[in-house]
């Protein structure tokens, strides 16, 4: 739905993550309120496993919300090589479960 750039927040002078709506055919009205919905839901928790969500906004019609920088490498990255050793496999799961559950305990992500 979205794709993440690293930034700086000039007014706070800080390395942020800012995840843009996708433009063209993903961007019809549902997506857009989706992907507003995304930021409210996730800006509520705290949880080690989520990025706090900072702020939110528009910009020439481009829906945007910037995150805490987290330095790494991303979930795909982290699977990689494939076939993930069990041990990995099931230490990755574990920290998206707790996540997702802590999520689900807040209200979030209940699907509509």
């Amino acid at each position: 739905m979205g794709v993440v750039y690293r930034a700086r927040q000039t007014r706070l002078n800080r390395i942020v993550a800012v995840k843009l709506l996708l433009p063209g055919v993903l961007a019809d009205e549902a997506t857009r309120r989706r992907f507003q919905q995304e930021a409210e839901a996730v800006a509520q928790l705290q949880h080690p496993g989520i990025v706090p969500v900072y702020e939110a906004g528009e910009c020439r019609g481009q829906p945007w919300f910037a995150m805490e920088y987290v330095p790494g490498r991303d979930l795909a990255h982290l699977s990689d090589p494939l076939p993930l050793s069990p041990t990995r496999a099931a230490r990755l799961i574990r920290l998206v479960s707790d996540a997702l559950q802590h999520a689900h305990e807040q209200g979030c992500c209940t699907g509509t």
